[in-house]
């Protein structure tokens, strides 16, 4: 039997979220480990997130920490580049580092019966990387040549100029050019891995392990390092101000114009963030948002408009993107404004609400249905020090929310004269 395309769907209301499940304890070096019991702890897989404190915020030289994370993989004492990746296609693991704004992550995911190999060589990395100046050449070439074809891309120029706007006095606003590579020596990227890896402090998430295995191969591997235990220092923002900024690149051949539009807000220590994400829904943050509806639908300047809002734990970030038809550059800027102003100046309606109120519940409880997932949830909650409950929370302060205060919320955190403004194209 053909479903009645006429009839909308039945919408149920989102039940209760599943608390997570996990333990913490600490490690002989007083090293935190967060224990999470998956739903899936059958299979013969297990998930692993070293977190170091630090990231981009601590770099003294833009591509500092990036370089140094991914040099962990090209050589240590005793083992070359080349045997660390045979090592790890022998046992079909990956160890992944990542360089974030505030911190290092190490992504680690094996078989669980090739734990306690893959955590020596774990440790290995952390406290014994030697950061050969061959395979830095190597990188810095290869990161160049990224860069080289990157750089062609509208939308990656924009971001990469937007960051350098909005943080002028920060590493946060570290630039990526050709200058930036050319400042960069192996030497800098050493003693940022001496100082915020060797000797960092840092936080490990597991699942997929049975606890008392757990705490026997850690304390023989990752114990055994130098890392100090995390702070636990609040992860409540800066006192970070705005300033309208503007950056326009212009190129008569442009088919297409990147627009950026940001600023700082809150971030997820802050009583408002759960709120204003409720915002930004409406204006960005889904397929049916406003935005989408008058640059896409109504005036055909794109094929798809956003925004969402970021969390570091220095600030929070609020970021509006689209590439739209570079003759209409203008008009497309207008549209944005005019969509930030309605927000301000009159209520949403209720059926918009309803249909935004209805979505949120359904994005977060996707976001949470792999053990990994989760995983990852805890180490933000942790990053945050925000209470097991958060994402509960959430959606009971969803059901809450009403239209005057949207209006009041945006009013407070979408002042046009804090707008950073970058656009890439035709101007």
């Amino acid at each position: 039997m053909k479903p009645d395309r006429s009839v909308a769907p039945f919408v149920q209301e989102t039940g209760q979220i599943i608390p997570f499940e996990y333990a913490s304890f600490g490690l002989k070096n007083a090293l935190k480990v967060v224990h999470a019991y998956g739903h899936h702890n059958d299979m013969e897989l297990f998930n692993m997130m070293v977190r170091l404190d630090g990231g981009i915020a601590v770099q003294n030289k833009p591509l500092q920490a990036q370089m140094a994370a991914r040099m962990l993989l090209e050589g240590t004492t005793g083992k070359d580049g080349k045997e660390i990746a045979q090592f790890i296609d022998y046992y079909a693991a990956t160890i992944s580092p990542v360089a974030g704004k505030d911190h290092i992550t190490l992504f680690v995911k094996g078989l669980k019966k090739d734990f306690k190999a893959i955590m020596s060589l774990l440790a290995l990395l952390i406290k014994e990387s030697t950061c050969p100046e061959k395979e830095f050449n190597l990188l810095k070439n290869r990161m160049i040549a990224q860069y080289r074809t990157s750089i062609q891309r509208k939308a990656y120029q924009a971001k990469n100029e937007m960051n350098a706007l909005i943080f002028p006095q920060h590493p946060y606003g570290h630039k990526t050019d050709m200058q930036a590579f050319s400042n960069i020596y192996v030497q800098d990227v050493y003693n940022y891995y001496k100082d915020h890896i060797q000797n960092g402090t840092a936080r490990v998430f597991v699942t997929g392990i049975r606890e008392e295995i757990l705490k026997e191969v850690l304390e023989e591997t990752l114990g055994t390092l130098p890392l100090a235990r995390h702070n636990g220092t609040t992860g409540k923002a800066n006192a970070f101000t705005n300033q309208r900024r503007t950056r326009h690149i212009h190129n008569d051949d442009a088919v297409q114009s990147a627009i950026r539009l940001s600023w700082k807000v809150v971030n997820k220590a802050h009583e408002d963030f759960m709120e204003i994400t409720v915002l930004n829904t409406v204006l960005g943050g889904y397929f049916g948002s406003r935005l989408m509806k008058n640059l896409r639908e109504e005036k055909g300047l794109t094929y798809g408009a956003g925004s969402a809002i970021a969390s570091t734990k220095q600030t929070g970030i609020w970021v509006l993107a689209t590439d739209v038809d570079a003759n209409a550059t203008h008009l497309a800027l207008e549209e944005i404004y005019r969509e930030i102003n309605r927000l301000k100046t009159k209520l949403i309606q209720d059926d918009e609400l309803d249909l935004v109120k209805n979505y949120i519940p359904g994005k977060v409880l996707r976001s949470l249905e792999k053990d990994e997932d989760k995983l990852r949830a805890i180490m933000e909650l942790s990053d945050y020090e925000l209470p097991e409950n958060y994402f509960q929370s959430y959606l009971d302060k969803l059901k809450q929310i009403d239209a005057h205060r949207l209006r009041e919320l945006a009013n407070e955190y979408m002042l046009f004269d804090q707008i950073s403004e970058v656009v890439v194209g035709k101007i």
